[in-house]
């Protein structure tokens, strides 16, 4: 190994097979992984997958998943991302080849993100490469591959967010273009990333400001990128600014139980997902209690924000008490384990400022890597192969990890055919989860908002043929007799709709407690159009946001320079 030249192309190489390995256990068993989140995130991407192919873009309503219900997910949950996401889609002949290529991409993504934030760190090519290869084998990148857990995304790219502290610390500066731009991009990505991700800036900027003899320049430069952070995501902004101002969305359920979801309780795969992780958390502990004083003040920072983070992906903090006690913000982070995501890209970037230091033998350090490095690799693929096996080994019902999951009667060999066919609404019919996050509830709402939507919405679809003609939804029924009736649709106050060539009165719409229009039906066919009026505010926050990014991308081209090394 010591003799081994590394060129250019070969740390690209090595982690381009071992993504390639990774994928292996689907290629060759044919299997699908359907996760507790899968149906939910397939919805989302086939949406924007059909806008793309039909040219009928509707950044709001849903027309073609979810039910075709006209409710509003993608805004609220990266929309730029999710278009991205929907070509893949459309790039994949069907929901296996979807995810198989998904996977592969986010392997590459998690690898080359890492490996760039410690070579910009001037971490050794082997030492980089070995630490890119740990970490695509954890679980913060796995959640995705095993359960489709949408953190894995935010988490592929977190290192690469990381690249502005060291200039934070070593030079007291900040690079608001650099900065603005990896912060809006975990923006666009997964929301509560980067939240986590403004926790990690937090201390760099706070250390770095302390110790700089140009403060005010400082500030200058986080304001600036501040601003320019939100001129990169008005979109999000504005559109949550319309949508929570006319409507009552409900949130995402409150996980009553937070302190089993934690690293030490019943998420503890988070841990030993590879067990290299463990061994490396303990040397580092036992190092860092030695030789606190002789490592660097980037590596004292970054440190200790994985230590932060850590603790707060277990059950020493006491989540239910916060939770009663009504602690602002609470409520959203649903499970602490999500916590350990930053906790895992600190603990490995330390520990590889660690070896880069030279404080393990040379001779010795090349054995620890490879072994470290095979070992994880091994035990990555032996947890895929045996989450793919499921497909084979067991039905639908059984297999699937989520509650409130209607799978439809029909053969369960047919229903596993629908996830290699070309038509990929086959699947998103035969498999449906009734999840009724963000929907504009009112006061009528009573009961289990689960059962609500499946039977609002699930249920009664089979009475209506919805299309979608020109931009809008269209539902077209037979109704025996002239009476009122509840349409399985979603009406949000800026949703129009448009009954037997009638426009409908918001402020005269009855609706039930999910938000579903009841309408007067007359006897004999009707017909009703499905709309969402866009307000000139968003048209210009989303041209704006288009706009930006663009300018950014010809500034990077133009100065010969990437954001990487600015």
């Amino acid at each position: 190994m010591e003799k081994f030249k590394w060129s250019k192309l070969t740390p690209i190489l090595i982690i381009v097979i071992v993504a390639f390995i990774f994928i292996i256990p689907h290629l060759i068993s044919r299997g699908m992984i359907i996760g507790s989140d899968a149906i939910f995130h397939f919805n989302r991407f086939y949406d924007t997958a059909m806008q793309i192919k039909t040219g009928n873009f509707q950044y709001f309503i849903s027309m073609f998943g979810f039910q075709e219900s006209g409710r509003i997910v993608n805004a609220f949950y990266g929309p730029l991302f999710a278009y991205l996401q929907g070509l893949l889609v459309l790039a994949s002949g069907s929901w296996f080849y979807y995810q198989v290529l998904s996977n592969f991409i986010l392997y590459l993504l998690s690898g080359f993100s890492m490996y760039a934030l410690l070579r910009t760190n001037k971490v050794k090519i082997k030492i980089s490469v070995a630490a890119a290869i740990i970490y695509m084998t954890t679980f913060a990148v796995q959640y995705w591959t095993i359960r489709q857990g949408f953190t894995s995304w935010g988490a592929s790219i977190l290192p690469l967010c990381l690249i502005p502290l060291r200039d934070m610390i070593t030079k007291q500066r900040i690079h608001p273009i650099q900065l603005a731009v990896f912060m809006a991009l975990m923006f666009q990505t997964h929301v509560f990333t980067s939240l986590i991700l403004g926790l990690i800036y937090l201390p760099f900027v706070i250390s770095g400001w302390l110790a700089s003899k140009e403060k005010s320049l400082m500030v200058k430069q986080l304001a600036m990128a501040i601003g320019l952070f939100f001129i990169l995501t008005c979109n999000i902004w504005v559109s949550y600014l319309n949508l929570y101002k006319e409507n009552n969305i409900l949130a995402p359920f409150v996980n009553n139980n937070m302190s089993l979801n934690t690293i030490n309780n019943h998420s503890s795969y988070w841990l030993i997902n590879p067990m290299i992780l463990v061994v490396i958390l303990l040397i580092q502990l036992i190092i860092t209690i030695r030789y606190w004083r002789d490592f660097s003040k980037l590596n004292k920072v970054v440190i200790s924000t994985a230590a932060f983070f850590l603790i707060l992906s277990t059950s020493v903090i006491p989540w239910e008490t916060l939770l009663q006690a009504h602690v602002p913000l609470i409520d959203l982070i649903q499970f602490p384990f999500r916590f350990f995501v930053p906790c895992t890209v600190l603990l490995l970037f330390s520990f590889a400022l660690i070896l880069n230091s030279g404080r393990i033998h040379k001779t010795r350090l090349r054995w620890y890597i490879s072994i470290a490095v095979i070992l994880s690799i091994i035990q990555a693929v032996l947890a895929i192969n045996a989450t793919v096996d499921m497909w084979h080994s067991k039905n639908p019902k059984e297999f699937n990890q989520s509650y409130y999951t209607i799978i439809s009667k029909k053969d369960n060999d047919e229903i596993k055919r629908s996830f290699f066919a070309k038509d990929k609404a086959l699947s998103l019919q035969y498999w449906q989860k009734s999840t009724p996050d963000y929907l504009p509830i009112n006061d009528k709402l009573t009961g289990n908002t689960y059962k609500n939507y499946a039977e609002l919405i699930i249920d009664k679809n089979h009475q209506v043929t919805k299309t979608v003609v020109d931009g809008k939804l269209w539902l077209e029924w037979q109704g025996k007799e002239s009476k009122e009736v509840a349409l399985p649709i979603v009406k949000y106050r800026a949703t129009e709709l448009t009954l037997n060539g009638e426009k409908l009165v918001d402020k005269e719409i009855r609706k039930t407690g999910l938000g579903t229009p009841i309408v007067q039906q007359k006897s004999g066919k009707n017909r009703l159009s499905v709309a969402y009026h866009s307000t000139v505010l968003f048209k210009i926050a989303l041209s704006v946001t288009i706009a930006s990014w663009l300018a950014v991308i010809v500034y990077s081209f133009r100065r010969k320079k990437s954001l990487i090394s600015d």
